[in-house]
């Protein structure tokens, strides 16, 4: 079965050259909908998951008791104090989740043939030349930063 609803590939139609502006921007979303849906849904699931434990510990704590013994309001224990050290421990796992993010890419930019970095890295693997992997600018900071640690635990381990 065809719905033909959204487009299942590529970041724009073929004909986009004939469209206005508000054409082709109502074109790029409809070709975004569905990688953006899929890419977001995956990561959602266990961050929601891991900022709902996160804030029922904070709201446990003592501070947030003596906040509401003040007198203040909930939205304001919530929002001034609860949410803000709850975030903390959320925005550290989103720091360790960024390398499954440009895993995730390679993925998604393969399945949907969106031009990116991802498809790059994934059509390099299949061509014998590497000429575009090592003039990639990913690849030489990565390179550059692996060097500098590496001479950085070399020279002052501990």
């Amino acid at each position: 079965m065809t719905l033909g609803w959204l487009p299942v590939s590529g970041i724009q139609s073929i004909d986009v050259s004939g469209m206005g502006v508000a054409e082709r921007l109502a074109d790029w979303t409809r070709h975004l909908i569905l990688p953006v849906l899929i890419g977001a849904s995956g990561a959602l699931a266990g961050l929601s998951r891991y900022s709902r434990s996160s804030m029922l510990e904070v709201i446990r704590q003592d501070y947030i008791r003596t906040a509401r013994a003040k007198g203040l309001k909930e939205s304001q224990v919530i929002t001034r104090h609860a949410l803000k050290n709850a975030l903390m421990s959320v925005i550290t796992i989103l720091g360790l989740a960024v390398p499954g993010f440009i895993g995730g890419s390679v993925i998604m930019e393969t399945i949907f043939s969106i031009p990116g970095m991802g498809l790059l890295f994934f059509s390099v693997g299949h061509v014998e030349g590497l000429s575009d992997y090592h003039g990639n600018p990913c690849y030489r900071s990565r390179t550059y930063i692996n060097r500098q640690l590496s001479c950085r635990y070399c020279l002052c381990p501990g």
